[in-house]
């Protein structure tokens, strides 16, 4: 679960949130990881996101994020957030503003 690191920001302080960053734990995979930070940080749960695979194959990205290739990271959009996800256990999440904006219009 998605939990805020030492010296992590809400934002920039003019409405622009910041990109978080977090890790899988090598016992979860990938995948389940992300949709539970993108849940924590949307203030929903799980349940109530679009399934990770409607956008990416998510057994697929596990096999490549827990493979060998070390310097792979994977980048994409799910659930009005971007996400950049690195071979090296590591994640970033982006709230996507503009996307959020323009969908409430």
């Amino acid at each position: 679960m998605h939990t805020k690191k030492n010296g992590e920001s809400d934002g920039d302080g003019e409405g622009n949130p910041a990109t978080v960053p977090d890790r899988w734990e090598s016992s979860e995979q990938p995948s389940m990881a992300i949709v539970g930070a993108v849940a924590e940080l949307s203030n929903r749960t799980e349940t109530e996101l679009p399934p990770l695979q409607q956008t990416i194959d998510a057994e697929a990205l596990d096999r490549l994020l827990t493979g060998d290739q070390s310097s792979l990271t994977v980048s994409f959009r799910y659930a009005d957030h971007t996400i950049s996800a690195s071979a090296d256990g590591t994640f970033e999440i982006q709230p996507d503003t503009a996307h959020a904006d323009e969908s409430q219009q």
